[in-house]
């Protein structure tokens, strides 16, 4: 049909050390993490990118930080938040747990005078909550325009799960 793949290499680095914490329990794992907000002894605000409004409700109601919370999502999604949590759809002052659903991985800059600590969930039995490592992880930590002050990826694995090389990608 016509389409072109252009390949795109950044000319400076912009890579991030990323905390891989695989578990056969990621729900679990976040709410600890959550509950502790800590990274190297001090305390953070927490941005956690998770793309299933009903995991973020249930780990709100959970946790019992309704208060503290924020969720950005769209106009759509918050109608299930509701009465639970603060929503926005801009991104302003943060809260000490802000949550970030897939409209917020790309084209979005936050500014912040501070730097946060990063938290990407996914769940393989969750679909919606898969990533694309090369793409998405780095469009999620190149939001803050201010930098990071650490990031940690919360996964679980399955060995089901179908994966291809790239050249069999582009045979395709």
């Amino acid at each position: 049909q016509g389409f072109s793949i252009y390949k795109i290499n950044p000319q400076y680095d912009y890579k991030h050390k990323i905390r891989l914490c695989v578990t056969d329990r990621p729900r679990f794992a976040l709410e600890r993490m959550i509950r502790t907000k800590l990274f190297n002894g001090k305390e953070y605000k927490l941005c956690i990118f998770l793309n299933h409004i009903g995991t973020i409700k249930s780990v709100i109601k959970k946790l019992d930080i309704s208060e503290q919370s924020k969720v950005f999502c769209s106009n759509n999604s918050f109608d299930k938040l509701k009465g639970i949590v603060d929503y926005d759809d801009k991104i302003s002052e943060l809260k000490d747990f802000n949550f970030f659903t897939s409209r917020f991985f790309s084209a979005v800059d936050i500014e912040l005078s501070e730097q946060p600590y990063v938290i990407i969930y996914t769940d393989w039995k969750i679909n919606s909550t898969m990533i694309d490592p090369r793409t998405e992880s780095a469009q999620i930590c190149g939001r803050f325009r201010n930098g990071i002050e650490h990031i940690d990826h919360i996964t679980n694995t399955e060995w089901r799960l179908q994966w291809s090389e790239e050249s069999a990608v582009r045979k395709r």
